[in-house]
């Protein structure tokens, strides 16, 4: 280990211990001794440093930064984010916000049928004639079905489809600008003429000009555009009064702010259930140490001379976690680092009763909201970082289709 001491005051200089660590040694992802990393340990760090550090491929743990070797490491560990501005929710998260919502508003559950106000007001009725309801619906559909048989005319029905003349005729008005012969419009019955009537029609509506038709498209992209920027912010809002209390709040970690040091133990106990539920630690492996280790202690920063005071979000800069309160309880926690460039997730935990919220997919859109309202506020606070990615790991691989991965190939860190 080799160590220096750097007392610049324009970037961080403090005592760093540099720790190469090229042998190779166990891989949490591949599961072989290939991985190669290097790290440094910094009691201090300027936000802005770290920045530059992370956008080539660097990452913290405590007071511990470290990166891969990308020529020797089994696994390369690629920085990978996206922007928040234009991010995009997809069908499957839309869903897993709409669980959420429904839980909130409703206290509803996946899978739990939807109870309607006369069923609570007369559940008796409900119960007792369940049976009855379900038999009369499937005569029903029986009775429905045969209606529609008996109406159905084979012969009928094949008259309304077109003939080999209206398909010649088709063919013509595709191939051709001329009008179609008159013998050929006088074989037509009267609902193959209508079919050329309509065909005639959106042939003349095809004609527009490709600058009009350009012209459209370009209104109704900036007019979906507008929709997705507001949609995530209008999805992720409850009702007026839900049957649930459910609030967000961000509390300065490090250095700890008295509101975070009162919900220390509250938070501590949910991320000793989670580690115990979801990774199958022992209790020995969470402890209340370990967590302020992991979790709580950082060494970034939250005053940086070299930004200046207008570029400062209203919490400032630094180590945050993101408490989500279910009823006045912490029911889960995001632990995030807010810097110049964007917001970088480290890690999240939560209650494993609640897991059928999926409150992983959650989280990562309510941090992403808060990067929107970061950049409002300031426009270069624009990247959500989601930690690394993985090729060679399967779960990792729908990363790739959907966010910038940042390549650190021939980037020389110097400190």
């Amino acid at each position: 280990m080799s160590t220096h001491r750097h007392d610049a005051s324009s970037s961080s200089h403090v005592q760093i211990a540099f720790e190469p660590n090229s042998t190779p040694h166990h891989c949490g992802y591949c599961k072989t001794d290939g991985s190669c990393t290097a790290g440094i340990v910094s009691s201090k760090m300027l936000v802005d440093d770290y920045q530059s550090l992370m956008d080539r491929g660097w990452r913290k743990c405590g007071t511990y930064y470290y990166k891969s070797l990308m020529d020797k490491t089994c696994c390369p560990l690629y920085t990978i984010r996206c922007d928040a501005n234009n991010f995009e929710l997809s069908h499957s998260q839309r869903k897993v916000v709409q669980t959420m919502n429904r839980f909130i508003n409703e206290n509803r559950k996946p899978n739990e049928p939807n109870i309607t106000s006369s069923q609570l007001e007369n559940p008796v009725h409900s119960t007792k004639h369940k049976k009855q309801e379900i038999k009369s619906t499937s005569t029903e559909s029986k009775f429905s079905t045969n209606k529609l048989d008996n109406k159905i005319n084979v012969n009928e029905w094949i008259k309304t489809q077109p003939s080999t003349k209206a398909i010649e005729l088709i063919h013509h008005m595709l191939t051709n600008d001329t009008p179609p012969p008159d013998e050929l419009l006088k074989r037509l019955g009267s609902r193959q003429k209508r079919w050329y009537r309509k065909l005639l029609k959106i042939k003349e509506q095809k004609k527009l000009s490709m600058e009009t038709d350009i012209h459209i498209l370009i209104k109704r992209f900036d007019r979906m555009k507008n929709q997705n920027i507001s949609s995530l912010e209008q999805l992720l809002q409850f009702n007026e009064k839900p049957k649930n209390n459910f609030e967000c709040r961000l509390v300065r970690s490090y250095p700890p702010t008295e509101e975070f040091k009162c919900t220390l133990k509250e938070s501590h106990s949910v991320y000793e259930r989670y580690q115990m539920a979801v990774h199958g630690d022992s209790q020995s492996e969470c402890s209340f140490s370990q967590f302020k280790r992991f979790l709580c202690i950082s060494s970034l920063e939250k005053e940086c001379s070299r930004i200046p005071s207008s570029k400062f979000p209203a919490c400032g800069y630094g180590s945050f976690h993101l408490q989500y309160y279910l009823n006045k309880k912490i029911i889960a926690c995001s632990v995030i680092d807010i810097l110049p460039g964007g917001v970088s997730s480290v890690y999240f935990y939560y209650e494993p009763e609640l897991g059928f919220l999926k409150l992983g997919v959650y989280s990562a859109l309510k941090e992403i909201e808060l990067t929107r309202q970061l950049a409002r506020e300031i426009p270069d606070i624009k990247y959500y970082y989601l930690g690394f990615y993985v090729h060679t790991c399967i779960k990792m691989r729908y990363k790739r289709d959907l966010r910038e991965i940042l390549k650190d190939y021939f980037f020389i860190v110097k400190l």
